[in-house]
């Protein structure tokens, strides 16, 4: 299981673009990921 794949089981994922290419990405090199949380919300 890739790591995207592992990130979308686990309802991490809300949406992407170009599945099949950010695979590729992904395993051919060292990727980064964008992550929008609040880390000031109340529920943290």
């Amino acid at each position: 299981m890739s790591v995207l794949q592992e990130l979308q089981a686990r309802g991490y994922i809300e949406a992407t673009t170009h599945t099949e290419e950010l695979e590729e990405y992904l395993k051919s090199r060292q990727g980064a990921f964008y992550v929008g949380f609040d880390p000031t919300g109340d529920s943290l």
